[in-house]
Order: structure tokens, then sequence, then C-alpha cells
């Protein structure tokens, strides 16, 4: 685990942040509110985590499933009233009090779009840095050709002025 700071996870995690604010002060609907911010929580942590270290994709993304599940069995649980959060508040909304199966399934498509993109991000660096080791290579290989190219020159112009210039060292075309 390394700390490195990365400014986009960083946006991206500010940018969850509000649509996951949003959600929770302005959507009353039957969907978005209890489904869409599940997914999007998890995309979040994982965000935010990625802002301040560089850990590989995997199993970063396992472990925030993981962490949710975990979390969402603690709801099972009542961990927020065991803990005295009975009243609504800040931390009974992130403990969370209810229990469905079907956070579980939004926690888990959230972590598989993690994974998706980051799979798409990952094949399409791969694409250009490949694309610019080829055009590197070709580069080095114009360039190469182009010394040769003039070595060829001056090797055919030495051939042509001796061909030129008589035993006696005299120019054939001067006389």
């Amino acid at each position: 685990m390394m700390f490195r700071f990365n400014p986009r996870y960083f946006l991206l995690t500010l940018l969850l942040l509000g649509v996951e604010i949003f959600i929770g002060a302005c959507m009353h609907d039957a969907v978005i509110r209890p489904y869409g911010g599940d997914v999007l929580v998890v995309i979040l942590i994982y965000c935010f985590i990625r802002s301040f270290w560089r850990l590989r994709v995997l199993p970063l993304a396992l472990g925030v499933l993981i962490f949710s599940y975990l979390e969402e069995t603690g709801q099972y649980f009542h961990l927020a009233d065991r803990l005295g959060f009975s009243r609504p508040g800040l931390m009974r909304t992130v403990i969370g009090w209810y229990f469905t199966w079907a956070d579980m399934l939004c926690y888990t498509l959230g972590i598989g779009a993690v994974l998706a993109v980051e799979g798409l991000v990952r094949r399409r660096r791969a694409g250009a840095e490949a694309r610019e080791t080829q055009a590197g290579k070709e580069a080095r290989e114009t360039r190469a050709g182009w010394r040769r190219s003039g070595k060829e020159a001056r090797e055919i112009g030495a051939g042509n002025e001796a061909r030129q210039t008589g035993d006696a060292g005299v120019n054939v075309e001067q006389v």
C-alpha cells in the first residue's frame, strides 16, 4: 500500500458524494433512493480510497464489497440500536437500520461496475501504450534508415567522384 494522492479519483469522490447527498435529500421515489444510492455508495468508497492510496483494483474492490456486506449484516443485527443510535441522525443513517438482500445485490452491482470501468480503462491504456511503443519503434527505424541512407549516399557520392576523376586525379569533366 503506497500513499499517493490521485486528483481524478478525488474529484470522482466529490462528485459521487454530491450525488449521494442529492439522492438522500431530494429523491423520494421507489427506485433511485433505495437502490441507486446503494450502487453508488460502494463506488464512492472505492474512489475515496483510490484518492489517497495506490492499491490494486481487484483486492480493493473486493475489500469494499466485503466491508459493505459487513455493514449490511450489522443492519440485520440492529447494530445502530445496540450502539445507542436509536434516534434518526447522521450515525444511524451511515450505519443503517434495515437489512435487505436487495442492498447486497446493489453493492455487488456497484462493484461490478467498478471492475468493468477499471477493466476498460486498463485495456485502453494498454492499447495506447502499445500504439506509443509501435510509433516509437517506427520512429527509431526511420531514424536508422536515414542514417543508413545518408551513409549510402556518401558511399555512392564517393564512388561517382572516383569515376569522374581520372588516374591523374584530374576531373574528367573539367578537361
